[in-house]
C-alpha cells in the first residue's frame, strides 16, 4: 500500500511514446558522452536551497532542471551560471503545488531562463504569494536571450541501475526519489510502499553501492541506496548555436528502425 507524505513540487505523469523523447527510442537528442566515468561532482553550482524562512515554493523540479543546465554549461564551456529558479517555477506554472519534470524543461526550451539576479530569492520574499508574483514583461524578454545564444534538448531516461550509469555519461540526470529517509549506512532509502515526491539532480555512483545526488535542501551531496529505484529520470543535452553538432562532436544519426524495436522491447519488459 502506497504511503502518502508530504510533496516537494514533484508531480509525475505517463511517458507518451511518439511524443515524449526516451533514451534509446524516439529521439531527437544527440548523444554526446562528456563524462565517461558518469562521474559530475567536479562541475557543481553553487548549493541553495529551495525552503527558506517560512517560504516553501515546492521548486525541486524548477531547481534540479537548473542545476543539471548549469553543470552542463560549466562542463563544456567553463561558464559560471546561477538561473533563477524563481522564474523557473513562475513560468513553468507551478503555483506551489509542483510541476511535472516535463513541464518544466519544456518551458525552459520555450521560455528560457534569466539569472538569480534578475529574478531573485531574496530575503524580502516572504511569503508563497511574493514567491510566485507575475514577472514583468522585460524580465521574460530577457529570458530569450537563453533560447538565441543555446539548444536546449531533453528527454526520458529508463530508471534501470544500468541505464542510469550509460545516462550519466551524458548529463547529470534529474531523479525521483522519496524525500528523506536514512538508514544506519547515512543512505538515504525508499520505505516499503513510499511513492516519490521530490526531484534531484544525479551526479554519479559508487557502482552497486549508492547513487549521489547534488539536492535543493541541507547536505545538499546525499548518498541514495543503490536500490532506490527512481519513478522518474530525465537526461538533458545543451550546446551553444554557434556550434555544429555533426561536425563538432561527430553525432552519428540514429537507426530509426533500431530504436523502434528498443521502445517496444522495452514496453514489453514494463520499463516505461
Amino acid at each position: 500500500m502506497e504511503q502518502k507524505t508530504k510533496n516537494y513540487g514533484l508531480k509525475k505523469e505517463p511517458i507518451i511514446i511518439g511524443k515524449d523523447y526516451l533514451l534509446g527510442g524516439f529521439t531527437e537528442v544527440p548523444k554526446v558522452e562528456l563524462q565517461a566515468d558518469g562521474q559530475w561532482l567536479s562541475f557543481l553550482p553553487i548549493a541553495e536551497n529551495q525552503s527558506r524562512g517560512s517560504v516553501e515554493p515546492s521548486s525541486c523540479v524548477s531547481m534540479t532542471t537548473n542545476n543539471c543546465v548549469e553543470i552542463l554549461l560549466e562542463r563544456l564551456y567553463g561558464n559560471d551560471h546561477d538561473f533563477s529558479d524563481r522564474f523557473s517555477a513562475k513560468m513553468s506554472g507551478n503555483t506551489g503545488e509542483g510541476a511535472t519534470p516535463q513541464q518544466v524543461a519544456q518551458t525552459l526550451k520555450n521560455k528560457g531562463v534569466v539569472e538569480e539576479m534578475e529574478w531573485p530569492f531574496s530575503p524580502d520574499i516572504d511569503t508563497l504569494e511574493k514567491y510566485y508574483a507575475d514577472i514583468p514583461p522585460e524580465i521574460q524578454n530577457k529570458a530569450l536571450s537563453f533560447l538565441e545564444n543555446y539548444d536546449f534538448l531533453h528527454e526520458y531516461v529508463p530508471t534501470d541501475p544500468e541505464s542510469l550509469k550509460q545516462a550519466l555519461k551524458l548529463s547529470p540526470l534529474g531523479i525521483g526519489t522519496p524525500a528523506w529517509y536514512q538508514n544506519e549506512q547515512g543512505l538515504y532509502y525508499r520505505p516499503e510502499g513510499m511513492s516519490d515526491n521530490h526531484f534531484t539532480t544525479l551526479i554519479g555512483f559508487l557502482d552497486k553501492q549508492y547513487w549521489i545526488v547534488f539536492d535543493s535542501y541541507e547536505n545538499n551531496i546525499k548518498r541514495l541506496d543503490w536500490n532506490i529505484n527512481p519513478s522518474v529520470c530525465k537526461r538533458f543535452h545543451i550546446i551553444a548555436k554557434k556550434k555544429n553538432y555533426e561536425e563538432d562532436w561527430n553525432i552519428k544519426p540514429s537507426n530509426w528502425f533500431v530504436d523502434l524495436l528498443k521502445v517496444f522491447w522495452l514496453a514489453f519488459i514494463g520499463l516505461l
